[in-house]
């Protein structure tokens, strides 16, 4: 996730610094810039969660140990984890779709 979570940055950037020419050049709506650069900032947060993440559940709630809690954790990682890689996709649509 930390290549990812890299990739997602420089997108971002590289949106921040396209806002302007791209509304002027191809008569889009900055709104739709902004939404797009939204987007990709919570990519970025949601990249660096699960990051984090396996950590956490490695050490906080241990390894080989089976419990409710465990189970709940690695339940919503996964659910993030597939919201994440849908946000992804999302926003790598060419722009007309």
């Amino acid at each position: 996730h930390n290549a990812a979570e890299k990739f997602a940055t420089t997108k971002v950037e590289e949106l921040k610094v396209d806002e302007g020419d791209m509304v002027a050049l191809e008569g889009g709506k900055l709104s739709d810039m902004v939404f797009i650069t939204v987007a990709n900032e919570q990519l970025v947060e949601c990249r660096r969660v699960l990051k984090y993440s396996y950590a956490f559940g490695f050490i906080i709630l241990g390894n080989g140990k089976q419990s409710i809690q465990k189970e709940v954790f690695e339940h919503h990682q996964a659910m993030l984890e597939g919201f994440t890689e849908q946000l992804s996709g999302q926003t790598e649509l060419p722009k007309d779709e």
